[in-house]
């Protein structure tokens, strides 16, 4: 008896090993649904740490300015009035009714550029 394998048992010895190896590593790779509502529901028993994380950021974003994270809010507000009025007066449209469509639109646009923007700054 010869020492070597043929190819077809070399072959067929292989499929047997990646068998076994897909067997064994299988359930770590299946995602457990119950595992991410359990991450989710405990997520969002801890909303006291995304108010702690989101006040401190905007605390070390406005660290140095004068109206501290006020700044941003009054920025917007005026944005948003000075927009509603002068396009609200050009299209013929209460303040009453365009304002919160000028409002909502700007807040969704500036979120949306602000995550972003931060997403790109994390892939350099």
């Amino acid at each position: 008896m010869s020492s070597t394998i043929s190819r077809k048992e070399a072959g067929v010895s292989i499929r047997r090993a990646v068998g076994r190896a897909t067997r064994l590593s299988t359930p770590a790779l299946v995602f457990s649904n119950q595992a991410a509502l359990s991450d989710i529901r405990e997520g969002l028993r801890r909303w006291q740490n995304w108010i702690y994380l989101a006040v401190e950021s905007v605390k070390n974003r406005c660290r140095r300015t004068i109206l501290g994270p006020w700044r941003l809010t009054l920025q917007m507000g005026i944005f948003v009035t000075g927009i509603s009025v002068v396009f609200g007066q050009l299209l013929h449209t209460s303040l009453r009714e365009f304002l919160p469509y000028v409002a909502v639109g700007s807040i969704v646009l500036s979120l949306s550029s602000a995550d972003y923007s931060s997403g790109e700054s994390g892939r350099r």
